[in-house]
């Protein structure tokens, strides 16, 4: 059965307080491909601006947004920003945005960059990436997450609007 990433570019976002991991798939949608880090940015609003103009910019037609559950799988404030932020990623591009699981993404990036010999900043900056990476490939194999989509397709007023 074809996964239903075939034919569409999709970015991959691991959110983090200091950065933020991004990876996307080449143009079929088959091979993920490291795109780097964005710096923390002091407003959501300018961090969300950042990566919509650069999606835009790669014609992306969906998202992946690390949902950092808690070790027991509970809900936590992380993961509410997470889906904060994919809420109004999905409304302001009108695309569809993936919640994966990422519990696992940050330890299996640290383990592949323990590996690979990296060390120091080198191997920070590497980490946010390579998370990222690993939450697009998990996609790409068939994980599941929750999607969300743009307000309309919930059924829910524009939030911008009075």
């Amino acid at each position: 059965m074809p996964q239903p990433s075939l034919g569409r570019k999709i970015l991959a976002i691991d959110l983090g307080t200091r950065r933020v991991g991004l990876a996307v798939t080449d143009d079929d949608g088959v091979v993920p491909l490291p795109v780097g880090t964005l710096p923390e940015e002091r407003k959501a609003s300018d961090r969300l601006r950042r990566i919509v103009r650069l999606a835009a910019e790669r014609g992306v037609d969906a998202f992946i947004v690390g949902y950092p559950l808690e070790s027991s799988g509970v809900v936590g404030q992380s993961a509410l920003a997470a889906r904060t932020f994919a809420e109004r990623l999905a409304d302001r591009t009108r695309k569809p945005v993936t919640l994966i699981d990422e519990r696992l993404s940050t330890v299996e990036a640290s383990e592949l960059i323990a590996q690979s010999g990296q060390r120091g900043r080198e191997a920070v900056d590497a980490r946010d990436t390579i998370a990222a990476l690993v939450l697009l490939r998990a996609f790409l194999d068939g994980a599941r997450g929750e999607q969300i989509l743009p307000h309309e397709a919930r059924g829910e007023s524009d939030p911008t609007l009075p």
